[in-house]
């Protein structure tokens, strides 16, 4: 597998859903890499988020306990800072980091284990769930929402094909991409936002079994929630349904009180400006004339 690298002593970035991540280090016997699935999302200019990287978890003080997610993460509050740790692979043992993100989530430092015989070190900083995990406490600082969904642009509109794991959204999106130049945005994870008061998607690079994943973003049309079916069907869904809906597919922060109002309140606004319907289908082609028919 080839990676993406870039001289030591410096910076990388990456841009999803039009928020800058920005990775930046001094070690001179570190290089740091982008894994593959990142290149797309590769990117310059102002950063929203900055991580000092550095070495050795050891140093870093926890708190006090806020979120468990073992074993891939846990979540602490220490010194008003944000410390999130994820847990080492037993294969892979010195894969284990902490971010420490400060209140507003714009500044911290990822702290990594340097394995043992290791000259230079090489370090790809968004290994595992370390990015999405920020994104996710990002967006609910009143940025956005992470969706469980395949995305897809229509004649310049988005559709979203929301679901749980095998609802059938890596099948939506392999049947799309099947049947012309559909831009696939992501058979997996779509982040929503809002700008100049229109709700927009974007592609993220955590795709699903597809491997679908876009750097591009455009205006949401239509969510569709959508179950494997014996015949292409479909129903309306009323306001609180399709709320409730949004809220099951959706990553909000059970630790953060205000991110949680913000996602709240997000979801209502969406569930209640964007159609939202129910859609059974079957996993042949013939979905593709038929979401062309719906109005």
């Amino acid at each position: 597998m080839s990676y993406s690298t870039e001289e030591m002593k410096g910076r990388i970035h990456i841009r999803i859903a039009e928020i800058t991540i920005a990775i930046e280090w001094e070690d001179r016997n570190l290089h740091c890499v982008l894994h593959p699935v990142y290149q797309p999302f590769s990117s310059n200019g102002k950063s929203d988020i900055v991580l000092r990287l550095r070495e050795g978890t050891q140093h870093v003080t926890a708190g006090k306990r806020v979120f468990d997610c073992a074993p891939v993460w846990r979540l602490y509050r220490g010194n008003g800072n944000w410390v999130i740790t994820l847990f080492a692979d037993k294969r892979e043992p010195h894969a284990e980091r902490v971010m420490v993100l400060n209140p507003s989530l714009r500044r911290g430092e990822l702290y990594v284990k340097r394995p043992p015989h290791d000259s230079p070190f090489i370090v790809d900083p968004f290994h595992g769930p370390t990015a999405e995990l920020l994104m996710v406490h990002y967006l609910a600082q009143g940025k956005g929402i992470l969706l469980h969904s395949c995305g897809i642009e229509l004649d310049g509109k988005g559709i979203l094909f929301a679901g749980h794991s095998g609802a059938g959204k890596s099948t939506m999106a392999q049947l799309w991409k099947g049947g012309g130049s559909i831009p696939i945005l992501s058979d997996d994870r779509i982040i929503v936002r809002k700008k100049n008061g229109a709700f927009w998607m974007y592609g993220t690079p955590w795709h699903g079994e597809g491997k679908f994943a876009s750097p591009h973003g455009c205006p949401l049309d239509k969510i569709y929630f959508i179950r494997h079916a014996n015949e292409n069907r479909i129903r309306k869904t009323g306001e609180i349904e399709a709320i409730s809906r949004l809220l099951t597919y959706s990553f909000p922060p059970y630790w953060d009180k205000r991110g949680m109002r913000f996602i709240l309140d997000f979801l209502t606004d969406l569930g209640t400006s964007v159609p939202c319907r129910q859609l059974g289908f079957h996993p042949d082609r013939g979905i593709i004339p038929f979401i062309r028919s719906i109005d």
